[in-house]
């Protein structure tokens, strides 16, 4: 925990620089607080992949897949929320029921 006598140094530091500096200084607390937050992401992909992955005849498809095959199927977008359909080459199927694409 930051000393008030260190909160006082930088309060007078901001105080001193201009505007175009305080902008960046309040970009980097923004960035420092945001990378010390872990977010929940375990179901985060699960609204854009339901429409697609989780229905009877997905579960039956998968069922059958093997080395070679091409899919067509739900890639998420990195923030989750959203998914694109892209094709994917089935590089081995595994005996736990894993695949590797």
């Amino acid at each position: 925990m930051a000393s008030s006598k260190t909160r006082e140094v930088l309060w007078s530091v901001l105080q001193d620089l201009p505007d175009d500096l305080v902008d960046e200084v309040a970009d980097f607390v923004q960035f420092l607080r945001l990378r010390h937050v872990v977010p929940d992401t375990t179901m985060l992909s699960e609204a854009a992949l339901a429409a697609a992955w989780l229905t009877p005849d997905e579960d039956e498809a998968w069922e059958r897949l093997v080395a070679g095959d091409v899919i067509v199927g739900p890639f998420p977008f990195t923030n989750l929320a959203r998914a694109k359909r892209r094709p994917a080459f089935v590089l081995a199927a595994l005996a736990d029921g894993d695949y590797i694409f």
